[in-house]
């Protein structure tokens, strides 16, 4: 899902600042098939994988750079959602009252609607909608991160059966990374 929004983006993005019509009516599945086969399809068929650890590095840097380009942007307001004020006893053609828009956040108008949060009272109906799977998808990777983490504290028990000092410090780094980690992806505690 992820992939496919964005490099639909980037392509809607380039042709419209390189002036290409015909690249800005990329589909989301055009987008993904063209990630898929010239990105994913290679990288999958590398038979030794020692050669992309390096990218590793690359992607922690890339994700500590969203974190703080994410505060940057919460802290000075650009995504803000507009305060709705009524005036004052002003009547438009149709004769409602009229509404004024204020304090909207600089880049708001450049979100699709469809990607705008909401808010309302579906209740129940709610588990039937499409987006639960990005609430499932979520509970499994919480699963296979504690999975792992316990996987990860055991491996110094079954290496050090009798040696009590590299089983804590062992469990201590498992603490402290699992922790880092899970705060670093999440945002919270």
């Amino acid at each position: 899902m992820i992939l496919a929004d964005t490099v639909q983006s980037l392509v809607r993005g380039a042709a419209a600042a390189a002036a290409a019509p015909s690249l800005a009516s990329v589909t989301r599945t055009q987008a993904l098939l063209g990630i898929t086969t010239t990105a994913l399809l290679p990288l999958c068929l590398v038979k030794n994988l020692s050669g992309l650890a390096p990218f590793s590095l690359v992607g922690v840097v890339g994700m500590i750079y969203t974190a703080i380009a994410m505060v940057v942007r919460y802290v000075g307001k650009s995504y803000a959602l507009p305060i709705v004020v009524a005036a004052a006893a002003t009547k438009s053609k149709g004769g409602a009252t009229a509404a004024a828009v204020a304090g909207s956040g600089k880049y708001l108008s450049d979100i699709s609607s469809a990607f705008r949060p909401k808010f309302g009272n579906l209740g129940a109906r709610g588990a039937l909608s499409p987006n639960v799977f990005i609430l499932i998808c979520l509970l499994s990777t919480a699963y296979s991160k504690l999975k792992n983490m316990i996987c990860h504290m055991h491996t110094f028990e079954y290496f050090f059966p009798n040696h009590p000092q590299p089983v804590r410090l062992g469990r201590l780094f498992v603490y402290i990374s699992f922790f880092s980690l899970h705060t670093c992806e999440s945002g919270s505690f």
